[in-house]
């Protein structure tokens, strides 16, 4: 538990590690290859901001562009970048902040596609609150305890900037980490006054009474930001471009598959992360787009600044795939 400025997650040490190996290793680039049904490991985390992607999977896009596709899953999306730059994933999808601490830790990291996108007005966000905490805005955080997914996540890194947004100094917050999947009970049994939650998780908490909903943090950010994205290593780009240009063809065609069936679109989210009908079937959907302008990862970046979660201030443009 914690209480005071937000603090860097604590894999930076592993992931300077890994850039260590990496860099020992690294081959000289060469030609970029050709695609016939490459395999292409693809890690993620639970969120719904990858169903596109799973569509174009189940969907054959990605069959169509000459890709064997081979998802799994990851408990923390902070070891993502770790698992780039060991070679045992090809493409991963760490949220847009995991991503940019990683560079900023000496990492070398490009985005090449976008998933589900945050932005004032979302919904797929929200503070929930125990019934009987009596937190209505900003301000009756003070004191309190709030349960965050993990402390420096996306999720945690919205809240806090809400708060400063609304003039309250998130040093005066209490923190504990909460997992998604533990924030049902320690709501309803008291453990925490509130949680930055995000979907599923948020539509669970909010339909079954535990909690109410107690602020739309994500109203407060500048514009639209990409929660998670999915990234290589500079060397990987470089050595299987035709391969990243299928990934980016094949999910833009995910993207618009989910767009068009919302209905089959949870049916693919349900099945790909073990979730119950009852769960997804009035769940909102992430608002989806498939490319990464460096404009919304500046954003992400100055956020962060703001937070003094950063030592550099990385630039946007270089981080994007080109």
């Amino acid at each position: 538990m914690t209480r005071g400025h937000t603090r860097r997650p604590g894999y930076r040490p592993r992931l300077a590690a890994a850039l260590v190996a990496w860099l020992a290793f690294a081959p000289i680039a060469v030609a970029p290859i050709a695609v016939a049904n490459e395999i292409v490991r693809v890690v993620h985390t639970s969120s719904s901001t990858y169903t596109a992607a799973f569509a174009a999977l189940d969907q054959g896009f990605f069959a169509a562009h000459g890709l064997d596709v081979r998802f799994s899953q990851t408990a923390i999306n902070s070891n993502i970048p770790a698992a780039l730059l060991s070679g045992s994933a090809d493409i991963g999808g760490p949220s847009s902040a995991v991503m940019i601490q990683a560079v900023d830790g000496g990492l070398a990291l490009l985005a090449i596609a976008g998933t589900g996108l945050a932005y004032p007005g979302g919904t797929n966000e929200a503070a929930v609150a125990r019934p009987d905490a009596g937190i209505h805005a900003p301000a009756d955080y003070i004191g309190r305890r709030v349960g965050v997914p993990g402390i420096g996540v996306i999720t945690d890194i919205f809240f806090r900037y809400w708060l400063i947004a609304n003039h309250v100094d998130p040093a005066k917050v209490i923190y504990a980490e909460v997992a998604n999947p533990q924030q049902y009970d320690a709501l309803r049994g008291g453990g925490v006054d509130a949680v930055a939650a995000n979907d599923p998780q948020l539509f669970r908490l909010i339909r079954s009474g535990v909690g109410v909903e107690a602020g739309r943090f994500l109203d407060a950010l500048p514009g639209a930001i990409p929660i998670i994205v999915y990234a290589v290593t500079p060397d990987y780009a470089a050595r299987h471009r035709a391969t990243v240009l299928a990934f980016q063809a094949a999910h833009r065609e995910g993207v618009a598959y989910v767009e068009q069936h919302p209905d089959e679109a949870r049916a693919i989210l349900a099945r790909h992360l073990h979730l119950s009908d009852e769960v997804v079937k009035d769940m909102e959907m992430p608002k989806y787009q498939a490319d990464i302008a460096p404009e919304q990862i500046g954003r992400m970046i100055d956020i962060m600044q703001r937070l003094n979660m950063l030592q550099s201030h990385p630039d946007p443009a270089a981080l994007v795939f080109r």
